[in-house]
C-alpha cells in the first residue's frame, strides 16, 4: 500500500510538473558538499596557522628561557665583578694608606738626616777650631823649647809650664780624637740613614707602581662593570618586548581559537540543517 501511495504520489507530481526534483536535490548537496569542502578547507589553513603560532609561540618560550638564563649569568658575572672591584678598592686604601706612612717616616728620616749633617758641621768647626789650639799648642811648645836651651835658669818655670803645656797638648789630643770619632760615628749614623732614605725611596716608588696598577685594574673593572650593566639593561629591554609578544600572541591564539570555536559551530548547524534536509526532503 506504501508503494502504491509513493507511487501515486510520483504520479501526482509528475502530472503536476514536478519532474526536476532529484536534480534539484543532488545540486543542492553538491553545493553543500563544496560548502563544507570550503569550510573544511579553511579549518585546516586555520588548523596550520595555529600550529605555526603554537610553534612560534614555543620558540620564543624557549628563547625567552635561554634570555632569562643569560640574564641570570650576567648578573652572577656583575656581582663578582662588584665583589671584585670593592676588593681591589680595598687594596688600592691600604696601599694608600702604606705609601702616607711611608711618606711621613721619610719625612721624618730626612729631618733626622739634616740635624746629623748640622751636627756634623758643629762638629767640624769644632774640630778646626781644636787643629788651630793643637798648631799653636804646638808652636808655644816648641818656643818654649827653644827658650829652655838657650835660658837654663827659667828650667823649673819653663819645665812647669812646659808640663802644663803638654797636659793641655794631651786634653786637647784626647778632645780632638773624642771628637773625630764622634765625627766617625755621625758620619756612619748619616751613611746609614741615607741608605735607609734611599730602600725607603724605592719601596715608595714599589708603592707608586703598585697603586698604579691597582688603579688601572680598577678602571678595567669600572669598565666591566658598565658594559655587563649595559647588557643587563638592554636584556631586560629585549625581555620586556619578548613578553609583549607573546601577550600579543596569546591574544592571536585565543582570537583564532574563539575563531575555530565559531565555525565549529557553525559547521556544526550547518551539517545538522544538512541531516534535516536530507531527513525531511521528500524522496
Amino acid at each position: 500500500m506504501m508503494r502504491s501511495r509513493r507511487t501515486s504520489a510520483g504520479g501526482d507530481n509528475h502530472r503536476n510538473g514536478y519532474s526536476g526534483t532529484p536534480d534539484f536535490e543532488n545540486g543542492v548537496i553538491v553545493k553543500q558538499r563544496k560548502e563544507l569542502q570550503l569550510l573544511v578547507s579553511e579549518l585546516r589553513e586555520r588548523d596550520t596557522e595555529l600550529n605555526e603560532l603554537v610553534n612560534s609561540h614555543q620558540k620564543q618560550l624557549s628563547n625567552w628561557e635561554a634570555d632569562r638564563k643569560r640574564l641570570i649569568v650576567l648578573e652572577e658575572k656583575l656581582r663578582q665583578k662588584d665583589q671584585e672591584l670593592q676588593e681591589k678598592n680595598g687594596q688600592l686604601k691600604s696601599a694608600m694608606s702604606r705609601l702616607e706612612e711611608s711618606v711621613k717616616q721619610s719625612e721624618e728620616r730626612a729631618l733626622q738626616v739634616q740635624e746629623l749633617q748640622k751636627q756634623q758641621d758643629r762638629l767640624q768647626d769644632e774640630s778646626a777650631g781644636l787643629r788651630g789650639t793643637c798648631e799653636e799648642l804646638e808652636d808655644t811648645n816648641y818656643q818654649l823649647d827653644r827658650r829652655l836651651r838657650e835660658t837654663s835658669a827659667q828650667l823649673v818655670q819653663v819645665e812647669t809650664r812646659a808640663g802644663q803645656l803638654e797636659q793641655d797638648v794631651h786634653t786637647a789630643a784626647q778632645n780632638l780624637h773624642q771628637l773625630l770619632h764622634r765625627l766617625k760615628a755621625s758620619d756612619a749614623s748619616r751613611k746609614e740613614l741615607q741608605s735607609q732614605q734611599e730602600e725607603q725611596r724605592q719601596e715608595n716608588e714599589q708603592l707608586r707602581a703598585e697603586i698604579r696598577k691597582l688603579a688601572g685594574e680598577s678602571r678595567d673593572l669600572l669598565r666591566v662593570n658598565e658594559k655587563l650593566q649595559q647588557q643587563t639593561e638592554q636584556l631586560q629591554k629585549d625581555c620586556q618586548l619578548a613578553a609583549e609578544r607573546e601577550r600579543r600572541k596569546d591574544e592571536l591564539v585565543q582570537s583564532q581559537r574563539l575563531k575555530q570555536e565559531r565555525t565549529d559551530a557553525e559547521l556544526q548547524q550547518l551539517r545538522g540543517c544538512t541531516n534535516e534536509c536530507r531527513w525531511t526532503w521528500p524522496r
